[in-house]
């Protein structure tokens, strides 16, 4: 993990850290695989709003691990959560900010993988958990050896 990404994500303090389960079933990532997912992280998010149905109710500095296909394939730090004043096309009741420097994707890390940095994990279904931010060292070093890859790391 690059040196001064973990500084970056340190200094904006991370709050909690979130499984954020991606459906399969959403228009926007139906029939998608995990590159393409993967894509879409690194060359729309970045300058974007992530739209959601139930948002999750956490802090800003959450760090989000996104999952896709049973496993994590992307990380971001939470900047804001606004809701729509009432629901969009789609059923869309609000969306989520991501810092944009914090947007990184990697090969993807399994259920047994997160089971090592996470021993209570039960893992990967389609509720969002909530995991112990006192893992968060561990959780870097396992990204250390995933070929991270950050969506601003080109000077995009």
């Amino acid at each position: 993990m690059s040196k001064n990404t973990v500084s970056e994500i340190n200094n904006l303090g991370v709050t909690a850290i979130r499984i954020l389960p991606m459906s399969e079933g959403d228009p926007e990532f139906t029939g998608k695989s995990i590159e393409d997912l993967q894509e879409w992280f690194q060359e729309e998010l970045p300058y974007r709003n992530y739209n959601f149905k139930r948002g999750m109710n956490t802090p800003s500095g959450t760090l989000v691990l996104f999952q896709y296909k049973s496993c994590l394939i992307a990380v971001a730090i939470l900047e804001e959560r606004i809701l729509y004043p009432e629901k969009t096309e789609g059923n869309y009741t609000g969306y989520y900010n991501f810092h944009p420097s914090t947007i990184a994707v990697f090969t993807p890390i399994t259920s047994d993988e997160m089971k090592l940095v996470w021993t209570i994990f039960q893992g990967f279904n389609q509720s969002m958990q909530k995991l112990e931010v006192d893992q968060l060292e561990s959780f870097y070093s396992l990204l250390s050896n995933k070929n991270l890859r950050y969506a601003l790391e080109n000077g995009k």
